[in-house]
């Protein structure tokens, strides 16, 4: 299984895997990694370089956690969000709270 890297030049600078985000905060992907099947799957899931994500929330046993790129929410398994490079972490003051 050949494995692929995607990155976006000039925004990766102290990047960190999408999992270590915590919930309420926001960063820019920078990155793709894993094989070209999974990171063809995650862009067409709006998952792309340059792209602003928001870490939602997490499930109470910390996985899945649901993710929002644009106006799509998809959630994504630690497991998953670990091939995701992000960079420019911005922490809300308090995370958002879901609607019911």
């Amino acid at each position: 299984m050949r494995r692929h890297r995607h990155r976006a030049a000039g925004r990766c600078g102290g990047a960190v895997s999408l999992d270590e985000v915590p919930p309420g905060s926001s960063a820019v992907i920078c990155g793709l990694e894993g094989d070209e099947a999974f990171s063809e799957r995650l862009r067409a899931m709006g998952l792309r370089e340059g792209e602003p994500i928001e870490v939602i929330k997490q499930a109470p046993l910390a996985d899945p956690r649901e993710y929002r790129v644009g106006c799509v929410h998809l959630s994504l398994r630690c497991r998953e969000a670990r091939l995701v490079r992000v960079g420019q972490v911005s922490r809300a003051s308090q995370p958002r709270r879901a609607s019911p």
